[in-house]
Formats: C-alpha cells, structure tokens, sequence
C-alpha cells in the first residue's frame, strides 16, 4: 500500500549523503529514492546522528537509517541488512609527488 518512507540520514556524510540546499543528494539518497519509486512510495528524510540511530528508530520518528551511517552490526538492538555495496578507498597523486605504488 501507498505509505510515507521516513528515512534518517547524516547530512553530513559527502558523497553518499548531504545537504544540497533545500533538499539531500549522494548515493545512499538515490538509492533509497528508486527503492521507494519501485514501490510507489514518496520519502522523507530526516537528519540524524549514527550514535542517535537507535532511539530515533525506537522513538518512531524514522522508519529505518539510510545515507551515510556507519552502524554497529553486533548491536542486537537494531536490525541491519546485507550490505548492499562493497567500496575500497584509493589516493591518487601525481606520478611526480615522490609516494611510490605498495600494494
């Protein structure tokens, strides 16, 4: 049925989600968003802290943290789901900057 995903996120957590003026861009928005048209949901984000994950999902002012949070798995509280993207980070400098590839 038609519903209202309400959604935490840290606005703050550049590129998977922030602040872009009146509204939130990156990533994990995207996603959340395309999910939410695949099931012909609409979307409301709320800004949130990831240490404040678990009273604003007990609390019912989220429905779930989405966008930019880093959660502890192992906590038994929250209920977390497969990880939906594996990521590396790379530093990329010029060949002349004197670092040298090691790995």
């Amino acid at each position: 049925p038609q519903r209202t995903l309400i959604v935490g996120l840290d606005e703050e957590a550049f590129p998977m989600s922030y602040s872009d003026g009146d509204s939130y861009a990156g990533f994990d928005v995207d996603v959340a968003k395309a999910v939410c048209g695949t099931l012909g949901w609409s979307i409301r984000f709320i800004p949130i802290k990831a240490g404040d994950a678990y009273v604003e999902l007990s609390s019912g002012n989220i429905d779930c943290a989405w966008g930019g949070l880093a959660l502890d798995a192992a906590d038994t509280r929250l209920t977390t789901l497969s990880p939906y993207m594996q990521n590396e980070m790379v530093l990329v400098v010029r060949t002349d900057s004197g670092f040298r590839r090691t790995g």
